[in-house]
């Protein structure tokens, strides 16, 4: 029985295969393969003999219920040999593993697959991966003890790897992509604009707009900052020139903007 506990927002790249794996029938399990992403977790099903055996590969229990609305994203690597259909399937569980029920993921061999291949399958490049499949949580939303499972079923079709799992708290499957930056602003008009953050691990992130005089008109702290996007108003300031700190961690930026009526 497997006793760790985590929570959403949440970023896994497996620099070390920490969530657990199993096979009920004693054939393959998922373990820690390189890749061009460093390491990759990875069922190596090429020429196996386990026909018919399933690998999983399952979270921690997470905590969805601080939010009403969740969804994750992976990167996915399969080459199929045109021959034996493997199948992934993605699962989830508000019983802490007890049960699962199915989630809008299951393919196997061409339908699961991103290129063809006979010989054992190790991609090199991001071009050689399926980029952020996305899957909608809302449906465990709300729920405190959840599980996801990546099933593998083995038909010695060829290896298959998994990398880059990140869930978020809203169900947006076109989530801002702000490049290498920690976060960025959007205005909408004058008074109104979204923060987007996409730090390396979850934070403390506040944030303070203030005039040149010095006086307040935004202070917000939130903990637990990885990958979300927040509205900021500001409908009471005046015209002028205002400050912005945004503090991540321990270390603040600022920047000065204009606001006009």
């Amino acid at each position: 029985i497997d006793h760790s506990q985590d929570r959403i927002p949440l970023r896994e790249n497996f620099t070390a295969l920490n969530w657990t794996t199993v096979s009920p029938q004693a054939g393959l399990t998922w373990q820690a393969a390189a890749t061009n992403f460093g390491n990759s977790a990875s069922v190596q099903a090429h020429n196996s003999t386990a026909i018919g055996t399933e690998a999983w590969l399952a979270t921690p229990v997470l905590d969805f219920s601080k939010t009403t609305k969740a969804s994750m994203f992976f990167d996915l690597s399969y080459a199929w040999n045109q021959t034996n259909n493997d199948r992934l399937r993605v699962l989830a569980s508000t019983d802490c593993g007890v049960s699962y029920l199915a989630l809008p993921f299951d393919r196997q061999g061409s339908a699961l697959a991103n290129t063809l291949a006979s010989t054992p399958w190790v991609p090199a490049s991001p071009s050689q991966w399926q980029l952020r499949h996305y899957v909608n949580l809302n449906e465990l939303a709300g729920q405190q003890h959840v599980r996801i499972a990546f099933v593998f079923t083995n038909a010695t079709g060829n290896n298959i790897y998994l990398d880059n799992i990140e869930f978020f708290v809203s169900d947006n499957p076109n989530p801002v992509d702000i490049g290498s930056d920690l976060y960025s602003i959007y205005w909408k008009n004058n008074f109104e604009a979204t923060i987007t953050f996409d730090l390396p691990e979850r934070m403390p992130v506040g944030v303070y707009v203030t005039d040149a005089m010095g006086r307040e008109y935004l202070n917000v702290v939130a903990p637990d900052i990885l990958n979300q996007t927040f509205p900021i108003t500001l409908n009471q300031a005046a015209a002028g020139i205002y400050i912005m700190k945004i503090r991540i961690g321990n270390q603040f930026y600022s920047s000065k903007f204009f606001l006009s009526r």
